[in-house]
């Protein structure tokens, strides 16, 4: 399931035989790592004893038709969008990057379907912590800033009801958190804020979340913008 080639709508194909719960944990982290994969909602699968692959039934958003279409509209608006910051420097790439979302987008209290994917952010103006955070990604995927995006569970225990979802940046040789939707919904389109624009590891992850995956592997540093 490439980004972009034709074979990314084909109806099945083979992948290595992995066990179902497997099989969803690989594309589950892979939708988060390719954001533009805003087109696959789930799968189903068929297994053939003897063989050392299973068939992959993707299960698709929008028919193949609509899906192109979408996505040469993204890819339009990704242009335009990151082409007046390529020529910033890493943090000020990042810095963009956050205000564009602030600036831009709404959090979607409705949660539309795609408000999970980049389609809500980057198309509709509208988003959930999913998809501003794979929004989030995906802007600076082309600026060539790199960038993971964070999930994290529930916590009951400390109030918090919903699993969420951020990033994680480089800058420099260290790594830092920013959650664009924490900020989206501080500030305003002119009042942009920065609580939760690059900052260190340990700060958020005392706050109140367990993290499930993307953050944990990276060392605690202190931030170097306030």
């Amino acid at each position: 399931m490439s980004r972009t080639s034709g074979a990314a709508l084909r109806p099945a194909f083979p992948v290595p035989r992995l066990e179902g719960r497997e099989l969803g944990d690989v594309l589950a982290r892979l939708r988060l790592d390719c954001p533009e994969l805003f087109y696959v909602t789930g799968f189903s699968y068929r297994v053939h004893p003897a063989a050392a692959t299973v068939e992959l039934l993707p299960q698709y958003l929008f028919d193949k038709g609509k899906i192109q279409t979408h996505q040469k509209a993204l890819a339009a608006r990704l242009d335009r969008l990151c082409r007046p910051a390529m020529g910033l420097n890493e943090g000020e790439k990042e810095r963009y990057v956050h205000d564009f979302i602030c600036r831009n987008v709404r959090y979607d209290k409705l949660k539309k379907p795609y408000s999970h994917e980049i389609l809500g952010p980057l198309g509709q103006g509208v988003g959930v912590c999913e998809g501003i955070a794979k929004a989030v990604k995906c802007l600076c995927d082309r600026l060539g800033v790199w960038c993971i995006v964070a999930l994290a569970e529930n916590n009951p225990d400390k109030g918090v009801k919903y699993r969420h979802a951020w990033n994680v940046v480089r800058l420099g040789d260290a790594y830092y958190h920013l959650d664009a939707t924490f900020d989206n919904s501080l500030g305003s389109a002119e009042l942009v804020r920065y609580d939760y624009f690059i900052i260190a590891y340990w700060w958020i992850f005392n706050i109140c979340f367990k993290i499930r995956s993307g953050a944990a592997a990276y060392p605690r540093r202190q931030p170097v913008i306030a």
